[in-house]
C-alpha cells in the first residue's frame, strides 16, 4: 500500500502545488470529462493542469497465490478494484485532455486526446478564423487549409509525445517502476469524424424529405465522437501504456 500512496501522492503534487481543485469520486460512472470542463468554467485557465480527480475503479493486477497442485507459490492475473488518479490539462500541443493512472501495478496509463482540440491549436497559430460549436466546426474560413492541417496530426511523434504527458501525469514514473523507459503502447480506441460540405449539400438536402425526423426505436444509438460529432476529419485517441506483459 506505500507503493500505491506514493504514486497517488506524486500525482496530486503538481494539483496542490499550483492550488488546483482536486476530486474525490464516489462512482465510477461520473463523466469525468464534464466534471473536468465545469470546473474549467469554475476555475478558469488558460493554459496548464485543469484539476485532478481519484476514484475506486476495477483494474487488473497482480498477486500471489498458491498452487495447491503444484505446492508453489505463482503470480497470478486477478480482477478487483483499485484508486485511479485522473488529470486533466489545457495543454500547448493538444489543447483539452485527459489521463487516468492505476495506482496499482501494473500501473496502467490511458491518455484521451481529442484532434478537433488539437486542430484548433493549429488553427488558431495559422491565423485562420474558425467558429467551434461543442465538438465541431460549423465554419473555417479556409477549410483546405484546415484539412491538411488535421493531416500532419498523423506525423505526430507519439512516443516523445506521451512520454511527456506520462512525466506530467506522474513525475518520475520510469522510476518507481525499475528504472525502465520502454513501454508497450497499444491504441485503445480511435474515432474518426468526416462530413461533407460545399456541394454536397445540395445532394443532401435532396434525400433530407425521405429521412425520419427523429431517431426509430431500432437505429443504431451515436456514441460520443462518432460521426454525429464533427465537420472534419478528425480523431481522437486512446493510448495505453502497460509497463508489464
Amino acid at each position: 500500500m506505500r507503493f500505491s500512496t506514493a504514486v497517488k501522492e506524486a500525482c496530486l503534487a503538481e494539483a496542490v502545488r499550483r492550488q488546483r481543485p482536486v476530486r474525490y469520486l464516489r462512482s465510477s460512472g461520473i463523466r469525468k470529462d464534464e466534471r473536468a470542463r465545469h470546473i474549467l468554467h469554475e476555475h478558469p485557465v488558460s493554459e496548464g493542469l485543469v484539476c485532478a480527480f481519484t476514484c475506486l475503479e476495477p483494474c487488473r493486477t497482480f498477486r500471489v497465490r498458491g498452487n495447491p497442485e503444484t505446492k508453489r507459490l505463482e503470480l497470478r492475473a486477478e480482477q478487483t478494484k483499485c484508486l485511479h488518479v485522473y488529470k486533466y490539462w489545457i495543454d500547448s500541443q493538444f489543447g483539452f485532455l485527459g489521463a487516468r493512472l492505476q495506482t496499482w501495478f501494473p500501473c496502467e496509463v490511458q491518455v484521451w486526446i481529442n484532434g478537433r482540440e488539437w486542430l484548433a491549436r493549429r488553427l488558431d497559430r495559422k491565423g485562420i478564423d474558425y467558429r467551434r460549436h461543442d465538438n465541431c466546426f460549423p465554419w473555417i474560413a479556409d477549410f483546405p487549409a484546415a484539412q491538411k492541417l488535421s493531416h500532419q496530426m498523423q506525423r505526430t511523434p507519439w512516443i516523445r509525445s506521451l512520454n511527456r504527458l506520462l512525466e506530467r501525469l506522474c513525475p518520475d514514473y520510469s522510476m518507481r517502476l525499475g528504472g525502465s523507459d520502454c513501454y508497450p503502447l497499444c491504441v485503445g480506441s480511435i474515432s474518426c469524424s468526416k462530413r461533407s460540405l460545399g456541394e454536397a449539400r445540395t445532394r443532401l438536402s435532396s434525400i433530407s424529405t425521405i429521412l425520419p425526423s427523429r431517431p426509430s426505436a431500432s437505429a443504431p444509438s451515436m456514441t460520443p465522437g462518432s460521426s454525429s460529432r464533427g465537420f472534419l476529419a478528425a480523431s481522437r485517441f486512446s493510448q495505453t501504456a502497460k509497463p508489464f506483459a
